[in-house]
């Protein structure tokens, strides 16, 4: 019988590679969705606040199942443990270089709902966690019932001063034809989220398709302390988000 060492040596190795991972659900600080605003016919994401206890694990598998008969969402994010090298010790006998926790944010795709409202779960350090979302119906079953701009990015500081009166938030976006126009950027505090809409109007009756690029940066009301989700949407029913947070130790 020939033996082909080649196919061995890769599957012995990824058996290895296999065992040297271990996968734990890791605890989360918040998720971040806005409560209100999403339509029936809306692809919803959850923004995941959390961390890595240490340098020896791997962003891993982020989850958002839906029940829908208890219109619950449970919201899960893991992580892998390598065991290798100097991970092959305990997390308490690490090098102290590689101890600390390393904060992450990731995303878990929910997608469509129907009409009504839920309450994402989730399990933090100091036990369970639910928050609200209400999903309406749309006027419409293919597109927005406002039109928005195509927005390709929103920023806005990852920290952002208190004692500040404003801050900036800049989206980057096209529009898609020769005769619109971005005419008016609306900006609300929703508990913690800063939800974002830049809407967008026909300025004439003979259109051309083109793709033209928008840059606009807007002045928004320094919130209280606390973490925010940055979340602007965009035509489609997609958005675009990032976490900040507003602390009076920026300098």
């Amino acid at each position: 019988m020939r033996i082909d060492f080649k196919v061995l040596t890769v599957t012995i190795a990824s058996l290895f590679s296999v065992a040297a991972l271990a996968s734990v659900e890791l605890p989360i600080k918040g998720v971040y969705a806005p409560s209100v605003g999403y339509d029936d016919n809306d692809p919803i994401v959850v923004t995941i606040d959390t961390e890595l206890p240490n340098s020896c694990y791997l962003q891993s598998l982020s989850q958002a199942i839906v029940n829908a008969e208890q219109r619950a969402i449970k919201v899960h994010q893991f992580a892998d443990r390598t065991r290798d090298g100097v991970c092959a010790a305990n997390d308490e006998s690490l090098p102290v270089q590689i101890r600390n926790p390393i904060a992450i944010v990731t995303e878990a795709v929910v997608g469509t709902l129907r009409e009504g409202d839920y309450r994402f779960e989730y399990s933090s350090s100091t036990g369970p966690l639910t928050r609200a979302l209400h999903v309406d119906h749309a006027a419409a079953s293919t597109i927005d019932n406002v039109s928005y701009a195509t927005v390709t990015n929103a920023f806005a500081p990852a920290f952002v001063s208190a004692t500040e009166a404003t801050f900036e938030v800049r989206l980057t976006g096209t529009l898609s034809s020769s005769c619109t126009e971005v005419f008016e950027v609306k900006t609300t505090f929703v508990d913690d989220v800063l939800i974002v809409l830049p809407k967008v109007r026909q300025t004439s009756d003979f259109c051309m398709p083109a793709v033209r690029p928008f840059y606009r940066i807007i002045n928004v009301e320094t919130p209280t302390r606390g973490k925010y989700l940055l979340h602007a949407r965009s035509q489609g029913g997609t958005s675009k988000s990032m976490l900040f947070e507003v602390s009076t130790e920026v300098h």
